[in-house]
């Protein structure tokens, strides 16, 4: 846990803060995440150190809830649900009756994710 505090992820790309801020301002914004090497809190922290997490207005994390990805219980019922894992994120997000955007595992971005959910291309 120290260690990911001292050292937390990185961000994608460098406009992710930009747009996960303009997602904000028209959607609830909710994060998922299998947190099986880092405890939730763990990941709250590093989202805070990084200027992300004061976007989130709930955060559902795998070592809390008991479950992961691709389980239902993972999603709360949105229209889309971004993420980057094509079975978790994906096919997890289909069955919970989300449309799933994959970004930052292929050639796309956060950026692209507000294109497809704000202005529909």
């Amino acid at each position: 846990q120290q260690l990911a505090i001292a050292h937390p992820p990185v961000i994608y790309s460098d406009d992710t803060i930009e747009y996960v801020e303009k997602l904000c301002q028209t959607a609830e914004l909710i994060i998922s995440s299998n947190t099986m090497f880092i405890s939730g809190h763990t990941l709250s922290v590093c989202l805070e150190r990084r200027g992300i997490y004061r976007f989130i207005c709930e955060a559902i994390y795998s070592d809390i809830l008991g479950v992961a990805k691709p389980n239902a219980k993972m999603y709360r019922k949105s229209d889309y649900h971004i993420g980057d894992n094509l079975v978790t994120d994906g096919i997890g997000a289909s069955n919970a009756g989300s449309t799933p955007i994959i970004i930052n595992s292929n050639n796309k971005t956060i950026a692209d994710a507000y294109n497809i959910i704000v202005q529909g291309r």
